[in-house]
């Protein structure tokens, strides 16, 4: 079951284990990219990543949740592409990643 999580994309560790903080398992990182969604067509992003994705967000221009276009993520070539779909163009998303 997917559930909406407020991410602090300033501090990655605190969207782990409650927000707290000082409780760290592991390392994460944040990545971000500016993406244009195609309408009407699933669009291919590639990203730089080789890390699997702990939670991907996607935001439209005027940062509206549009998390829900995100459709599933692949490892191809040894890079992450994340797959997405929009019934309309959206310009200027903003593709947000903790891995």
């Amino acid at each position: 079951m997917r559930r909406a999580v407020n991410i602090d994309f300033d501090n990655p560790y605190s969207i782990l284990l409650g927000y707290d903080p000082s409780i760290v398992v592991g390392a994460v990182s944040k990545y971000t990219q500016t993406v244009t969604l195609n309408a009407g067509v699933d669009t291919d992003i590639t990203t730089t990543l080789t890390t699997e994705p702990y939670i991907i967000n996607l935001y439209d221009n005027l940062d509206n949740d549009i998390t829900s276009s995100v459709l599933s993520y692949l490892l191809v070539g040894g890079v992450y592409h994340i797959y997405c779909y929009s019934v309309v163009e959206l310009v200027g998303c903003k593709l947000k990643i903790i891995y």
